[in-house]
């Protein structure tokens, strides 16, 4: 092999494993958007079970919140801060 074909060959290689690195965090960030829709659904599907269910209102999660109003409430009976 002449320079002139390893030169464009390495080159090319260059490229292509920057091109790879590049799809590779793409789909790093792309995935982990996926799990954070998929808990945001979930947690949709069970507030609105929830409401679909005649409990009461105060006891169903805010958005964005883990826990329950009761959750905290006893929680911080137990001397746990929010």
């Amino acid at each position: 092999m002449n320079d002139y074909k390893r030169g464009m060959k390495d080159g090319m290689m260059s490229a292509a494993r920057a091109d790879l690195e590049a799809v590779a965090m793409r789909l790093a960030i792309l995935e982990e958007d996926i799990e954070k829709a998929r808990k945001e659904k979930w947690e949709l599907v069970n507030k609105i079970t929830l409401l679909e269910s005649d409990c009461d209102p105060a006891v169903i999660m805010d958005r964005n919140e883990s826990m329950t109003l009761s959750e905290k409430i006893e929680r911080i009976k137990e001397g746990w801060t929010i």
